[in-house]
């Protein structure tokens, strides 16, 4: 849910780029469906190790917060940090497959890097610097790992890298595990002179206007910091907007409101206004009431309403572009 500083073009690129990552990042899972044909099983023992190439800047930072375990028989397990966030947001790594797509992949990043932004020292991780725009991540156990990057700026231009998820070990072609990866470090190039312009709106969905609560909690943070704690209601239009450039992460205070699984997304769009590029994101937060919705056929939504919950036409449009760039690149990452 980091910022994404840049020209529309480079968004989509930067993006489909890391579809291709998030769409080949859970392998063990696809290898796991797998096992029961196999007479291999995995290590849960093993140290495993993740090796990010190509960094920019060269000297760049990873973290991986260990966010779900794998056994020997490839059962899939939120590690107990994660688990309450498991329960409010209902994306279970346990569901996770070889076969999930690459935009609900990308979901479940984002929501896990806003579980970690509120609680990282709950979770185990390793960080490592590039040298030479190399990384390696090393001493892990096995299990699905949440990689991050902080934005930093560089001989004039700003890098911003999103969460993606890495699962180890992975089984290569030949059908055997392997216990040490290597991935391709996605990242965005940004240019100076730029302004920074972001919201977050409050959707439901599968609900009535009587049946939700009249106000909602989310905290927003800058990475690991809490920067705003905002209350969201009908008198403020369930939105809530503010400027400047972070990592910016939304986590949905779970004692606000119950009965429901949130969600978010994030809506990117670009502008220019008095000489400057600006940025706007938009990040919604979509409580959904489980059991069969009650949005009638072709509703569209509104911000607020009890009844919606259809991502704009523009976010729709740049899912089709990304999840084909992800398709037609989604088998090299492993040769990578």
């Amino acid at each position: 849910m980091q910022r994404q500083g840049r020209g529309t073009r480079v968004i989509l690129v930067a993006m489909a780029s890391l579809l291709v990552a998030l769409a080949t990042a859970l392998l063990p899972a696809r290898a796991l469906a797998d096992s029961a044909a196999s007479p291999q099983r995995i290590d849960p023992d093993a140290t495993c190790s993740i090796t990010m190439q190509d960094a920019q800047p060269t000297d760049q930072q990873f973290t991986a917060y260990r966010v779900a375990t794998i056994d020997r028989d490839g059962n899939v397990t939120a590690v107990d940090a994660l688990a309450e966030g498991v329960k409010a947001t209902g994306l279970d790594p346990a569901a996770l497959t070889g076969e999930t797509d690459a935009q609900t992949l990308r979901a479940y990043a984002e929501a896990y890097a806003g579980l970690v932004a509120e609680n990282p020292d709950g979770f185990e991780r390793v960080t490592a610097t590039a040298t030479d725009g190399t990384a390696v991540l090393s001493g892990l156990k096995t299990g699905l790992y949440l990689i991050t990057s902080p934005t930093v700026t560089a001989g004039g231009k700003t890098y911003v890298s999103s969460p993606y998820l890495v699962g180890v070990p992975s089984m290569n072609d030949e059908g055997v595990y392997e216990y040490d990866r290597v991935v391709k470090a996605d990242k965005v190039t940004v240019t100076p002179a730029e302004k920074f312009k972001n919201s977050v709106q409050k959707l439901w969905s599968g609900d009535t206007a009587e049946a939700r609560p009249k106000s909602v909690t989310l905290r927003i943070y800058d990475g690991t910091t809490l920067y705003q704690e905002v209350e969201l209601s009908a008198a403020n239009d369930w939105t809530y907007a503010w400027e400047g450039k972070g990592d910016w992460q939304i986590v949905e205070d779970a004692k606000s409101v119950s009965g429901y699984t949130y969600s978010v997304a994030v809506n990117q769009q670009d502008g220019e206004e008095d000489g400057y590029i600006v940025h706007q994101s938009t990040y919604q937060v979509t409580n959904t009431k489980p059991g069969e919705s009650k949005q009638p056929k072709g509703h569209s939504p509104q911000t607020g309403d009890p009844t919606s919950y259809v991502l704009p036409a523009v976010l729709l449009a740049t899912g089709i572009v990304m999840v084909a760039a992800g398709l037609a690149r989604g088998r090299k990452e492993d040769a990578e």
